[in-house]
């Protein structure tokens, strides 16, 4: 009795063939929450956001009063300046270029130089002189008419 031939070993369990590697790989989104500003932050928003619009008016304003001064101050034209200059001259006796006293002076250097070791002797001349200088001098400062 020959034996019978052993049955063979139970075969190993077939493994599974291996999944197919997915082309998209799925991954939790990713949720940013963006906070929402608060109602008092919005608040401070709203009045800053006035606070500059009334800053931007007030030099918008400045701004513009200060390029009409300068538009106004520019206008003075060569005409009136002119005019201005005219007006000033007539305020003023321009100054005459006759000599004045100058007898009285030559007189007094003469004595001077005649007499330099005694000037006491020349108290005259200086006197004439001096006399002469505050008549020309009262002429000039009361207008003739």
């Amino acid at each position: 009795p020959a034996a019978d031939p052993a049955p063979p070993p139970p075969a190993a369990p077939e493994a599974a063939p291996p999944a197919p590697t997915p082309s998209h790989v799925w991954q939790r989104p990713i949720i940013q929450y963006i906070e929402e500003p608060s109602l008092s932050a919005l608040r401070v928003r709203a009045e800053k956001e006035e606070e500059l619009k009334r800053l931007e008016e007030y030099w918008k304003d400045r701004l513009q009063k200060q390029e009409e001064n300068h538009i106004a101050n520019a206008k003075l034209t060569e005409e009136e300046i002119l005019k201005s200059a005219k007006h000033v001259e007539t305020l003023f006796t321009p100054a005459s270029n006759r000599e004045i006293c100058r007898d009285n002076r030559l007189a007094v250097q003469s004595c001077y130089s005649d007499n330099p070791s005694k000037p006491l002797l020349c108290r005259e001349k200086v006197l004439e002189f001096s006399n002469c200088v505050s008549k020309s001098r009262l002429d000039l400062l009361t207008p003739s008419g």
